[in-house]
């Protein structure tokens, strides 16, 4: 149930927009963070 609840709300596009974003987004923060703190 969980897995089609999941799959629905990514289809709708809502979730992309509320959750996907603002991880890629952490990621993308945190990975130049790394790659300054690296260099």
């Amino acid at each position: 149930a969980v897995k089609l609840e999941i799959t629905d709300v990514k289809t709708s596009g809502k979730f992309g927009e509320l959750y996907w974003n603002p991880l890629l987004e952490r990621l993308k923060t945190l990975r130049w963070s790394e790659l300054t703190k690296k260099e």
